[in-house]
């Protein structure tokens, strides 16, 4: 027997020949094909990954905006002067000058004089913080 003899033929004994269809008909013993299902398990998969990646940028951006609300220089007090260097060539060990209403270029002690600062950007706290020696 062929391939042809025994799906499309009519070759053979009745029992041997198998008649298919590339879509079931409704009827008591076909079972059903639930496309809609798979389409909408695609469509929400796919507005999950939008979503999803839509958030990453989102939260990106924010991140980038509070890295330029740093300072870019600072003020280094070297020999009772002061200069104006970039915050990447503070080293440890350095004393820089912060002046009212400037912002801190980094963590540090205070050594001489008291201020209040503005902390919320690393607490959360809406109320200047006190600092001093």
């Amino acid at each position: 027997w062929s391939l042809y003899a025994l799906f499309l033929g009519g070759q053979g004994e009745p029992g041997m020949a198998m008649s298919f269809t590339l879509l079931p008909h409704a009827g008591a013993a076909t079972p059903e094909i639930y496309l809609e299902v798979a389409a909408g398990v695609t469509v929400f998969l796919l507005l999950g990954r939008y979503l999803e990646a839509r958030a990453k940028n989102r939260s990106s951006a924010a991140l980038r905006a509070l890295a330029t609300l740093g300072a870019k220089d600072v003020a280094v007090l070297n020999d009772g002067r002061e200069r104006r260097i970039p915050i990447a060539d503070l080293v440890v060990g350095d004393h820089f000058v912060v002046r009212p209403g400037e912002k801190i270029a980094t963590d540090g002690l205070v050594i001489d004089g008291a201020s209040a600062v503005d902390a919320s950007l690393l607490t959360g706290e809406p109320v200047p913080v006190e600092v001093g020696p």
